[in-house]
């Protein structure tokens, strides 16, 4: 848990703890193995609460170091994690102005410094000496793993406020029109807080969370496209993370004035996989989203949900800012399953997608060649929610200057 918060606050129960578990067991941790295979290596969880995350990530790492200021929160995942027999956690009470001298004493022993559903609830200061010290107790072979941080630059604050455009209000603007959430919980504690003092409000705030956005993680690794080596849309989390209209539209809009940023800082959620060392852009390779364009097909329409229909065996036509030979895409279909084919240079690729109706398949593809543009047709009526390649993650294309 961030400095200050505690779990009677966030309102946790058993059934969310059980819901929490779950999430991580079956969508985060095995896309953290995937990448840092976890078995035999030391994650140190930064608030590391009631242990939701924890025993799911020390089902499958060789070690486990949880860090919290809270002492309940603490208790139970001691005890959960007794009950999964589970005996390589070390979870530790730690007062919240000591637990950054915590994390720092356990330099060069972690493997993956994990921060879920943290970095929202600490105050900027926090955050940003929060990820410079990550970046020097992890290994230089490590990684560090951000999960669930919301992205203050997309228009709803799903998180906290419930209100549109709240994350990216001054703090003084955010304070005063704390009145108009529509959560109840939230507008009395922060009208309580508000009433207290100005500090006392700021703090209020930043506890119950605040979005981020590539800002803070620009400030402590610099250029980004040798820092990211992961998250965002990789396929592995599509299916938990759906791909929402506004998340295209900032995808878009950052493909023209930032083409150099890596793609996960455009989605909701902020899941990201981060080296502490620079590597080479060019071996990082992350899926970019395509920016969801018409023009190019006659019968594709565009959507007010962000959303192309396109009808039974037409064809989408799709570019590719750079040469690649794996397309993933998210499509729902009316049945229960349809073929999918993608068409590029010559090469013809089938694929067999199933899944409820109507709601989102997550499809990948993979070509004999790289290649930049495409085609993509369904053998019955579709809706593609979303379109990308895997490419360099500094590889997007600025969209030229009007002048």
């Amino acid at each position: 848990m961030a400095p200050g918060q505690t779990e009677d606050e966030l309102g946790y129960t058993p059934q969310h703890w059980e819901a929490r578990h779950e999430v991580a067991r079956d969508v985060f941790v095995p896309w953290l193995d995937a990448n840092v295979p976890l078995a035999g290596k030391t994650v140190l969880e930064y608030g590391s609460g009631n242990g939701a995350v924890s025993c799911a990530v020390a089902a499958r790492a060789g070690r486990l170091i949880g860090l919290d200021i809270d002492e309940g929160a603490v208790g139970e995942a001691s005890r959960r994690a007794a009950e999964r027999g589970l005996d390589n956690l070390e979870l530790e009470v730690v007062a919240a102005e000591a637990i950054f001298d915590r994390v720092r004493a356990h330099a060069g022993e972690v493997d993956l410094l994990l921060f879920y559903a943290v970095l929202e609830h600490l105050t900027l200061d926090e955050r940003l000496e929060a990820l410079r010290l990550a970046r020097e107790v992890v290994r230089p072979d490590g990684l560090i793993a951000v999960i669930e941080l919301p992205n203050r630059l997309v228009d709803t604050d799903y998180h906290t406020s419930l209100l549109p455009f709240f994350d990216q209000l001054p703090e003084e603007l955010a304070l005063a029109y704390v009145d108009r959430s529509p959560r109840a919980d939230f507008r009395q504690q922060m009208l309580d807080a508000r009433a207290t003092d100005a500090d006392g409000g700021r703090l209020a705030l930043a506890r119950w969370g605040t979005g981020a956005s590539f800002h803070e993680f620009e400030l402590v690794f610099g250029d980004l496209s040798r820092h990211v080596v992961g998250g965002g849309y990789d396929p592995m989390l599509l299916g938990d993370r759906k791909v929402h209209a506004d998340e295209t539209a900032l995808a878009r809009y950052l493909e023209g004035v930032r083409p150099d940023l890596p793609p996960p800082f455009s989605r909701y959620w902020i899941d990201i996989l981060l080296s502490p060392t620079p590597i080479a852009p060019e071996a990082n390779r992350l899926i970019r989203p395509w920016s969801m364009e018409t023009r190019l097909s006659r019968r594709a329409r565009s959507t007010r949900w962000e959303t192309i229909a396109l009808p039974k065996r037409r064809w989408l036509r799709v570019e590719a800012p750079a040469p690649t030979g794996r397309v993933v895409c998210v499509v729902t279909i009316g049945s229960e399953r349809a073929r999918l084919t993608l068409r590029a240079g010559g090469l013809r690729v089938t694929k067999e997608i199933a899944g409820e109706p109507a709601h989102p398949i997550v499809a990948e593809l993979e070509l004999e060649r790289d290649a930049d543009s495409f085609t993509l047709a369904v053998s019955e009526a579709s809706s593609f929610q979303f379109v990308g390649f895997e490419l360099p993650a500094g590889s997007g294309t600025a969209i030229p200057s009007s002048e």
